[in-house]
């Protein structure tokens, strides 16, 4: 017995025509496309949204984005840390951990007469705990300069009070650099570290101040700065490398190679940027009198990484822990919107 076909064969046939029937009202559709009157179809537009001259707006967004990037580079140049040869790793140098502990005995040796002269009690370590006794890894050691340098002039400004001098000075600085900004091509590498100070208002105010401000003699130098002066300071200052890497320091340096560093920092100098500012008085009844008071800033150097920098960095470091903004430059970014949305009309 032959199955019945009939009904299978006029689905069939049912489904090609309606499959044809809708591919001719598809070309039916396409050809009518090609009679669409476009003057008619801008005009209609122009009527709606009004006339735009489209290679004008491209001149001036081009425009505005090259002031962006001017604006962007100057903030970098302002804000930016610069990296003192002092605390550099010169070319060739294999004992990187004892170039770090040499450098943390000279800031050492400076920062006590301070100290002592003022009366004023710190900790001698200066927050690198156990690198402060052994030598650190040598993939350690360029961060860990770097880290002793903001370390340094943090500790000098507490130290340079003008009204009086503070009781004591704590200093703890986080030992890993913290990358700021996109995961996957970090903008900086900030040196973040905690200062704890015990003295008056007016003191802890002057270091606030100061935190934010740079030497007159830097300002002084980006206003003539170009590319041929920096240049040859630059190769001044690298011939310097092979006396500096000598266990001396800047004991081998003459006077006149220590003038140039002395003057390359003065004309390189760059602010600490806060991310936050904890003040205590102590007092626990309104009857209480406040004579000291406990102020602990969270500060950071912040250094722009370059192209190359960011295209090869690792992924961000995250942060926990504390009320403030996550990082220095998250403070940094929130004062600038927090001003811009006081700019709006």
């Amino acid at each position: 017995m032959r199955p019945d076909m009939r009904k299978p064969v006029q689905a069939g046939w049912a489904t090609l025509g309606g499959a044809l029937a809708i591919g001719l009202i598809a070309l039916a559709l396409v050809g009518a496309g090609d009679g669409v009157d476009l003057d008619s179809v801008r005009a209609d537009y122009a009527r709606r949204h009004g006339k735009r001259d489209f290679a004008r707006l491209i001149s001036e967004q081009r425009h505005a984005n090259g002031e962006l990037a001017r604006t962007i580079d100057d903030l970098k140049y302002e804000s930016g840390m610069s990296a003192n040869p002092y605390f550099r790793v010169p070319p060739g140098e294999y004992q990187k951990g004892v170039l770090f502990k040499d450098r943390l005995f000279w800031v050492q040796d400076r920062l006590r007469p301070l100290a002592k002269g003022r009366s004023v009690e710190f900790n001698e370590d200066l927050g690198f705990g156990q690198w402060a006794h052994d030598l650190p890894p040598d993939a350690m050691t360029p961060d860990l300069l770097l880290t002793l340098q903001v370390v340094y002039k943090a500790a000098t400004i507490a130290l340079s009070t003008t009204e009086s001098n503070f009781v004591s000075i704590a200093i703890e600085p986080d030992l890993k650099p913290v990358l700021a900004g996109a995961k996957d091509r970090p903008l900086l590498t900030e040196y973040p570290l905690t200062l704890k100070v015990v003295g008056s208002l007016k003191d802890i105010l002057w270091v606030l101040h100061r935190f934010s401000q740079v030497e007159p003699s830097t300002v002084k130098a980006r206003e003539e700065a170009d590319d041929a002066s920096e240049q040859a300071e630059e190769a001044a200052i690298v011939a310097l490398y092979p006396k500096l890497s000598e266990r001396s320091g800047t004991k081998a340096l003459s006077k006149e190679d220590a003038a140039l560093l002395d003057d390359w920092v003065a004309r390189h100098d760059y602010p600490l940027i806060i991310s936050r500012l904890v003040i205590d008085g102590g007092n626990t009844s309104e009857k209480d009198q406040v004579t000291q008071l406990t102020a602990t800033f969270t500060v950071a150097g912040m250094r722009f990484l370059d192209d190359a920098q960011r295209a090869g960095a690792p992924a961000a470091k995250a942060r926990t822990g504390g009320a403030g903004p996550r990082t220095a430059a998250g403070a940094a970014r929130g004062a600038a919107s927090g001003a811009a949305r006081e700019a709006r009309p």
